[in-house]
């Protein structure tokens, strides 16, 4: 196993949920919009159960994953598996298809992702 670098290495990272910030979005909605959820007053925002999230310690990895997931390449890839007429649309099942690292190659980002400390292995949580 490699050893981490970027922001925050070598510490253990904290729960998904308690992390400072997070690239969500709805499962309810078609739109695959993802947004950006900083921390407020600074403490974490916690995301109810309809929304599906990655979770960041710093704000310059989230910023760049929502630029990757805003990408033309990332909606025409999520639009291919998303079906509108169902209750909840955005599943996670959906969004765990995405390989983050992936899309930064294909969109020449991934050195970009690699010194901000992204990680390997992305998974969207509920």
């Amino acid at each position: 196993r490699p050893a981490p670098a970027g922001p925050g290495a070598g510490r253990d990272p904290a729960p998904a949920g308690i992390t400072p910030w997070k690239v969500a979005i709805s499962g309810f909605y078609d739109s695959l919009r993802f947004l950006l959820v900083p921390p407020k007053d600074g403490r974490p925002v916690m995301v109810d159960d309809t929304c599906y999230f990655l979770p960041f310690d710093h704000r310059e990895e989230a910023e760049l994953v929502i630029d990757l997931l805003g990408s033309e390449a990332a909606r025409r890839f999520l639009g291919s598996l998303v079906f509108p007429d169902t209750k909840r649309p955005v599943t996670i099942d959906i969004l765990r298809r995405i390989s983050i690292d992936s899309l930064a190659r294909h969109l020449h980002r991934l050195d970009d992702l690699r010194e901000l400390g992204g990680q390997s292995v992305l998974h969207f949580d509920k």
